[in-house]
């Protein structure tokens, strides 16, 4: 019996290290539901899972400052240089996507909302004007208070969810300034935390079968009475990850906590 048991755990336990851990979100649904693969011909023209936003507040007053404006402004062309960007996809106050129209004796023309920083009261005062009069930029791009504003940016699928978390945080660290606080979230930022985080599962895994024996010793107060318990659950640990590393299934979002429940 034992033998049989060591045989059976050491074949089932052979291929654990080429399980893969899968934390994108298209390992979540079926390739081949119809929704899935309509989804998939739209990100593919327009994206949608890599979009992000960047937050910049004021400390003090209102965004309608030049130097919070200024950052804004940074942000924004910071944004524009970033691997796998979509250019189209990149809205702030300073972006050449946000534009309004304007009436030159009857002639509309497109302009920039905001093409160069404002350095007086009076250009301040007109962005403002023109922001606040439309429902459009007003809800979209500032908050309720008007203390914060956003950057917001899509990126196509060739750039990885480390690459932009890390890059976000880079502008973060880089344009921050005793005027502003700025913020950053998203699929990717949350996707790049949850990757941290999955690779300090088998850590946490360790810890919770070391203080399980503990705790099993204390109450039974024999190495048999420990053993015999962590042995079952050890077992059926490795027996249900071997058996997912042999079926192909991924380590993902649903049974990381699979390990440690068991």
């Amino acid at each position: 019996v034992l033998v049989l048991v060591l045989g059976l755990t050491a074949l089932l336990a052979w291929p654990v290290t080429s399980l893969r851990i899968r934390s994108d979100p298209d390992g979540m649904f079926p390739p081949q539901h119809p929704y899935v693969q309509i989804d998939a011909k739209i990100r593919k023209q327009f994206g949608g899972w890599h979009y992000v936003l960047m937050v910049v507040k004021a400390k003090h007053g209102d965004v309608w400052q030049p130097d919070v404006l200024e950052v804004v402004y940074e942000i924004t062309q910071d944004m524009r240089l970033l691997r796998g960007v979509l250019l189209n996809a990149i809205f702030s106050l300073a972006s050449p996507n946000v534009r309004t129209v304007e009436d030159h004796d009857g002639i509309l023309e497109p302009t920039y909302l905001m093409r160069d920083v404002p350095d007086g009261p009076a250009e301040i005062a007109a962005l403002k004007n023109k922001v606040l009069h439309q429902d459009l930029l007003r809800k979209g791009l500032v908050s309720a208070d008007q203390t914060a504003t956003v950057v917001s940016a899509d990126f196509d699928d060739d750039v990885t969810e480390n690459e932009i978390s890390e890059a976000l945080r880079r502008i973060a660290e880089h344009r921050r300034t005793p005027a502003v606080d700025i913020y950053y979230t998203g699929g990717p930022v949350l996707l790049h935390a949850y990757n941290t985080y999955v690779f300090q599962v088998w850590q946490r895994y360790a810890i919770a079968f070391g203080v399980i024996a503990g705790l099993l010793f204390l109450s039974f107060g024999t190495l048999q009475g420990m053993v015999i318990p962590l042995l079952s659950g050890g077992l059926s640990t490795v027996w249900a990850v071997g058996l997912m590393a042999w079926m192909g299934v991924d380590v993902d979002q649903w049974n990381t906590i699979t390990p440690i429940l068991v």
